[in-house]
């Protein structure tokens, strides 16, 4: 039997669990663990962290803040942040962390993707794209220098990092992260046109009804931010998670509709 996925993704940045507006416009949201131990309380199924500054700064993960992390969290665990080699990959998995996440790296050297998946296997090796459309399509976004890649779609991509041994896919919409403007269904049918591995949507989610949306056009996962720690048109934080019941009642609509 198949079941819904729907994962809290966090975001670190600058020490912080903070959350991003179309990748920039950053707010304070809390502490990781302090939000690890809510979603604990809610039954929650599984969890992505992301540690946006570990790339980008060149510091590698924060092995000590992992740990903790691993030690807390009492639901599957994926991380991301600064995986620049099979050891540091090996090194997370030891911790009691299940995936690795793996961006920049994977797109300044594709072989680390094989390495990788050599290493924990491709279950536990996921890539994570960050794409935006345009009027040729979507296309593969860059976090670093903040322009889209327009050389490479976002299907020839997927095709590279799943030869290359990625076992699963996070696709980050660009234009819709932190807007709770419901998905990006035109970019999420390129995604699934031809993809042969699990796939976790990401970006504009802020009801079960834009979950049914997402699990329809053929995604596995949906994974979700804002709507999550905001409430409200002041955007309070509140960290919050859906009754299991309700994402299993919305799963199995999809389920009867096809």
């Amino acid at each position: 039997m198949v079941f819904p996925r729907l994962i809290p993704l966090l975001l670190v940045h600058g020490g912080r669990l903070e959350k991003s507006r179309r990748f920039g416009d950053w707010r304070y949201v809390g502490d990781v663990l302090n939000a690890i131990k809510i979603f604990n309380e809610k039954d929650v199924d599984e969890l992505i962290v992301l540690d946006v500054d570990a790339a980008r700064t060149g510091r590698g993960p924060d092995f000590a803040l992992l740990e903790q992390l691993a030690g807390e969290c009492f639901m599957p665990l994926a991380y991301g942040g600064g995986v620049e080699s099979a050891d540091t990959a090996r090194r997370i998995m030891r911790l009691g962390i299940e995936k690795v996440v793996i961006n920049g790296a994977a797109m300044r050297r594709p072989s680390l993707i094989t390495e990788v998946s050599d290493v924990l296997g491709a279950s536990s090796t996921v890539v994570s794209i960050d794409a935006t459309m345009t009027r040729r399509g979507a296309v593969r976004f860059d976090h670093r220098t903040g322009a889209a890649v327009k050389k490479e779609s976002i299907a020839d991509r997927i095709d590279e990092v799943v030869a290359a041994g990625a076992g699963e896919l996070v696709i980050q919409s660009r234009d819709r992260d932190g807007t709770l403007d419901g998905p990006d269904l035109a970019l999420i049918r390129e995604v699934t046109s031809s993809v042969s591995v699990p796939v976790v949507y990401g970006g504009g989610i802020s009801s079960l009804a834009d979950c049914e949306a997402v699990w329809s056009a053929g995604v596995s996962g949906v994974a979700a931010g804002s709507w999550f720690v905001f409430r409200g048109p002041h955007r309070a934080v509140v960290i919050t998670y859906p009754r299991y019941d309700l994402i299993t009642d919305a799963f199995e609509r999809v389920a009867a509709a096809r």
